[in-house]
């Protein structure tokens, strides 16, 4: 599993992560890209959804944009786990950018998902 880590981007700093469980989750993700292009590169806002009665993870945190969820913050985010909360409660801006690549297994184009909560909060 790989840790959540820090970059740079322009002025602001992120959290940035890779999305889990985004592989049972294709058909949701080409719509959206079909429906917004600009998901694969620049990325669309997100939202963190807490998931305490997930019967696989009580710390389950769910990815979503619109209505659709994406995946799930990867278990290894509770080396973040201030900035992972506030993001749930829409105190920090999230955003999920799409990642194309081909699977050499079934030589499919997958699509990834990369997540990005920022370092700052939201200024109220």
């Amino acid at each position: 599993m790989r840790e959540p880590t820090v970059r740079g981007a322009n002025s602001q700093s992120w959290i940035v992560m890779r999305v889990a469980g985004v592989s049972y989750r294709q058909e949701a993700l080409r719509e959206v890209l079909a429906a917004e292009p600009t998901f694969v590169g620049l990325g669309l806002p997100a939202r963190l959804v807490l998931e305490p009665s997930n019967p696989h993870d009580p710390n389950a945190c769910a990815v979503f944009v619109g209505e659709r969820q994406f995946g799930y913050v990867p278990r290894g985010w509770q080396g973040q786990p201030m900035a992972i909360m506030e993001a749930a409660r829409g105190m920090r801006d999230v955003l999920a950018i799409g990642k194309g690549f081909l699977d050499d297994a079934s030589g499919e184009s997958r699509i990834s998902v990369e997540l990005r909560i920022s370092r700052e909060r939201r200024a109220t």
